[in-house]
């Protein structure tokens, strides 16, 4: 029945027996949000108008023997509204008059910004959860357990649909900080390390707790990735209501944006479907197709390949894969010169580590290949935007990567070479070399190119192929 309700709010706004709520220009007239039980109705606050609402709505009820019941019914007027408008509807619906928020399918809406008193229900939530463990005793490992699969999860519902703001973040993750370390009963201990360091993934030394700041940032991206490239109603609306940031805070729209652009790519598929540029605005960037891109000289990306002349030295192109991550790894990569040919290729197994283990071992790998066999890499390639920046910036990308970024970093700097950031796409015959040896069968050291002939393109006879198991250096 509930689709009966909705197509006939949309019939009656569509044949103007209903005056549209009053959106901003050129945005869509929206009738009614429905999910369930839950019915939000859009309408003009004319007396006339919402007689022919409720008649409506008294048609509904006799047709399907559902009632309105107006104990929990509600309306809600603008601020700037007079006192009379407001009466009038009470007396024709017979519903309450709703000020500040209202719930909606468990969220707060209110008009203005949002402050930590509005988040209430999020303390009480959390502080019931505390309650119940109480006669609970519990280790820091079950602590963490819970914090990790409770706790951090109660607020997940909320930041998929609005922005908490940063003293909501930080009063959540300080009651979460005083569980890990003082428990319940009441005493307050020392906290041995920052909330922060706890929060880093195991691999880096923390517990592996989700940061509200990144549940926030990536709810944030979703959302505004949605807004982009969405086709529905509401997307069609918010482009259109709110833009450029989309009612986002300027700090979340900046990194939800930039998580948008630095991770977009193009799909080519089986040909026929069009290609988007990688433009400022992913939602207005012109559309090319495969076809075109390969016949215009204008959309080819000169950055991508590694073109050399011959006085300028070598490419290396390195690339490493976890299967896990962490789990078995293993990295690979090849040496080519100006035409293309690969002069040296290898694959070698790490071992138990993580994703950006394996990269950093793979670029360490290479560039000590490159100096054992007298060649110069004068352009390095990498798929892993982090360790590119971390190069560049010459910062370590994570404390467990040193003993083998450090000396990479030195004969990069003594060769005085540069890197660039590549997709996967354009490192395919690396990323299979690090593919296959994330097995441990590869223990043996192979220098001749025909026993890898299977896993690699065929190359000129003076290559050098070597595969086998990294040793710890």
């Amino acid at each position: 029945m509930e689709e009966v309700l909705s197509r006939g709010l949309r019939k009656q706004l569509s044949s103007g027996h209903f005056k549209p709520y009053a959106g901003p220009r050129a945005c869509p007239p929206i009738s009614h949000l429905l999910y369930a039980d839950d019915t939000l109705i859009f309408t003009n606050g004319h007396a006339t108008n919402i007689q022919k609402m409720l008649k409506f709505l008294t048609a509904y009820e006799a047709a399907s023997g559902q009632r309105i019941n107006n104990s929990k019914s509600q309306f809600v007027l603008s601020r700037k509204a007079p006192a009379a408008t407001s009466a009038s509807i009470k007396r024709i619906t017979g519903f309450r008059s709703q000020d500040g928020s209202i719930n909606y399918l468990g969220i707060h809406l209110h008009e203005g910004r949002v402050k930590i008193s509005d988040f209430k229900y999020l303390f009480e939530k959390i502080n019931g959860k505390f309650s119940s463990w109480k006669s609970k005793f519990l280790s820091q490992a079950g602590r963490t357990t819970l914090i990790n699969s409770v706790l951090s999860s109660i607020p997940i519902y909320t930041t998929s649909a609005m922005v908490l703001p940063k003293g909501v973040i930080w009063l959540l993750e300080k009651a979460c900080a005083s569980f890990f370390w003082s428990g319940l009963d009441g005493v307050q201990r020392r906290h041995w390390l920052p909330w922060s360091t706890i929060q880093r993934p195991t691999a880096e030394g923390g517990l592996g707790i989700r940061s509200l700041w990144h549940v926030q940032l990536t709810m944030a991206t979703k959302y505004l990735w949605n807004i982009y490239h969405g086709t529905s109603l509401w997307a069609w609306y918010a482009k259109l209501d709110s833009p450029p940031m989309f009612n986002l805070p300027k700090q979340v729209f900046t990194a939800a944006k930039a998580a948008i652009d630095n991770n977009t790519r193009w799909i080519l598929e089986n040909g026929k479907s069009p290609l988007r540029l990688l433009l400022q605005d992913p939602s207005s960037a012109p559309h090319v197709s495969v076809h075109e891109a390969l016949c215009d000289p204008s959309h080819h990306n000169q950055d991508e390949a590694c073109s050399l002349d011959s006085s300028s030295g070598l490419c290396l192109n390195v690339d490493g894969a976890s299967k896990g991550n962490p789990g078995p790894s293993g990295g690979g990569g090849s040496i080519r010169n100006s035409n293309g040919d690969i002069l040296l290729a290898f694959a070698f197994h790490y071992g138990f580590s993580n994703s950006l283990q394996a990269e950093v071992r793979a670029l360490h790998d290479g560039l000590k290949l490159a100096e054992e066999f007298g060649f110069h890499i004068s352009m390095t390639f990498s798929d892993s935007a982090t360790l590119v920046t971390s190069l560049s910036t010459k910062s370590p990308p994570s404390w467990d990567c040193l003993r083998w970024w450090r000396p990479a970093l030195a004969i990069y700097q003594r060769n005085d070479s540069h890197i660039r950031h590549t997709f996967r796409e354009a490192n395919q015959v690396d990323t299979r070399s690090s593919q296959v040896d994330t097995s441990p069968r590869f223990q043996k050291v192979r220098s001749t190119l025909d026993q890898v002939r299977s896993t690699l393109d065929p190359v000129s006879s003076r290559s050098v192929c070597l595969t086998g198991t990294a040793g710890r250096h």
